[in-house]
């Protein structure tokens, strides 16, 4: 059952904003980190990747997928979402090369309708695989 009683639409709208929101503090993380602490540019991508995601995490269960009564513990909707997390980079790397060697599109415009389509399938997924309430299950 959901909390706000709201639609898939403003589920939707909060999902994009969570991932602005998470976008900018991985990015200001790596670069305060890396330019105003000195630490290696590695270091300070790991460091901030992991905040960032930890923050996504805790925000899509609170924020965008606000629920009573998850199906799932904290412990099953961690281990889910770190196997999505997982998937993404290799079906990034694969849509892109799909589409830019044999769909006759420049990298960057493959990387961008790949993105859009792994993005929109995230949230289905955390919707109805990882944050879903009782309802969902059924």
């Amino acid at each position: 059952m959901r909390a706000r009683g709201d639609s898939v639409d403003a589920q939707a709208a909060r999902y994009l904003v969570v991932g602005a929101v998470t976008a900018a503090i991985y990015a200001t993380f790596t670069v305060a980190f890396h330019a105003g602490l000195g630490a290696p540019i590695g270091v300070a991508i790991v460091v901030a990747y992991v905040c960032a995601v930890s923050v996504h995490f805790v925000l899509q269960r609170r924020v965008v997928f606000a629920a009573r009564g998850f199906v799932l513990s904290t412990r099953q909707q961690v281990g889910r979402y770190i196997v999505i997390g997982a998937v993404q980079l290799p079906l990034t790397f694969g849509g892109i090369l799909v589409l830019s060697r044999w769909g006759g599109l420049s990298q960057t415009v493959a990387y961008l309708v790949v993105s859009a389509a792994i993005t929109a399938s995230t949230f289905l997924f955390l919707r109805t695989r990882v944050f879903h309430g009782e309802s969902a299950s059924r």
